[in-house]
């Protein structure tokens, strides 16, 4: 079966990659030669046999090669990417093996351009819904310095291709605007379409929009912006939290907006998540008006499931007296 065929196949060219005496009669033979009799081996089989599996085979021994970069760097590196040119020339690179292949042709000064979109076009083609070969096609156009109009180009088609993971798809669209510094506008509309996607997108970035435009504007900007995503967009805590800590930085913060960020959390989160209302106690003790806190504790145990409330009464008497 092939399966004995591949252990085989790997067992021999092991033997021939320590220069075992069972293959050369013990002679002292140089680390080249012995890359060249594994790599050998390996040819001829998937010669007799090109499946997938036995390319896979292929792949991942001289992948494992490359792990050890002690000597013979250059050989080793070269002899990688010729292993893959033959797999992805003879059309049998596994989904994972393409995103290997395409990491090692990107992740260089100048890659080769011709060679690397011939392999993202294969590797789409074969794996159309791979979010992870998409987000590479981003990455290298961005790399590339390609215009705007290509990125969304490829941005939609992932988009309409894929249905796992699509925060990685936004994030190189988010990226490759940040660094374009002569298209603000654009990455403003990024986290504009961003805030009003599924809840694993928009929660993402909610909190980063709020940063941005206290950077790129002033604190009332931020307020402002807070208020209508909270109104507008589905409930997410880590824009309650982001709007709290921008206003616990502020020289004057606006107490009562600041207060607003705790009562919306502890009123969309507060069933079952305790750290919302000690938060919420937290601020009150610091910031805003202590006798505040026995009406907010006396809201949070009617709030919270029940099996929860015991813990929270706990950490709200830690709060009040930390020195128990």
């Amino acid at each position: 079966s092939s399966l004995r065929r591949r252990s085989d196949v790997s067992a021999l060219a092991q033997l021939a990659l320590d220069g075992s005496y069972l293959l050369d009669d013990g002679k002292d033979i140089s680390f080249t030669e012995r890359l060249k009799n594994c790599v050998g081996i390996y040819d001829e089989a998937v010669e007799t046999l090109s499946t997938k599996q036995m390319w896979t085979l292929y792949v991942d021994a001289v992948l494992k090669l490359n792990e050890d970069m002690s000597s013979h760097q250059k050989l080793r590196r070269k002899t990688l990417g010729s292993v893959f040119k033959k797999a992805f020339e003879s059309g049998s690179l596994e989904e994972d093996k393409y995103v290997q292949y395409l990491k090692l042709m990107i992740n260089v000064d100048q890659p080769q351009e011709s060679l690397v979109t011939a392999v993202l076009t294969k590797a789409i083609e074969s794996y159309p819904k791979s979010t992870k070969l998409w987000v590479l096609h981003l990455t290298f156009l961005a790399k590339q310095e390609a215009p705007a109009s290509e990125i969304e180009d490829i941005f939609k088609k992932a988009l309409a291709n894929c249905t796992e993971d699509l925060l990685s798809l936004w994030t190189v669209r988010f990226q490759y605007y940040h660094t374009r510094t002569d298209l603000p506008k654009a990455l403003e509309q990024t986290f504009k379409d961003a805030i009003v996607q599924p809840p694993t997108i928009a929660s993402h970035f909610q909190p980063l929009y709020l940063e941005f435009l206290v950077v790129t504007r002033n604190i009332d900007a931020a307020r402002k912006k807070y208020l209508e995503i909270q109104k507008n967009c589905a409930p997410c805590l880590e824009l309650h939290r982001k709007m709290s800590q921008l206003e616990s930085i502020q020289a004057q913060p606006n107490v009562d907006h600041w207060r607003k960020c705790h009562e919306n959390a502890s009123h969309f989160f507060g069933t079952d998540n305790i750290d919302v209302w000690i938060d919420f106690l937290a601020f009150e003790r610091d910031h805003g008006s202590p006798r505040n806190m026995q009406p907010v504790f006396e809201r949070a145990k009617t709030r919270l499931d029940a099996d929860l409330v015991a813990g929270f009464v706990t950490e709200y008497e830690l709060l009040k007296n930390p020195l128990i």
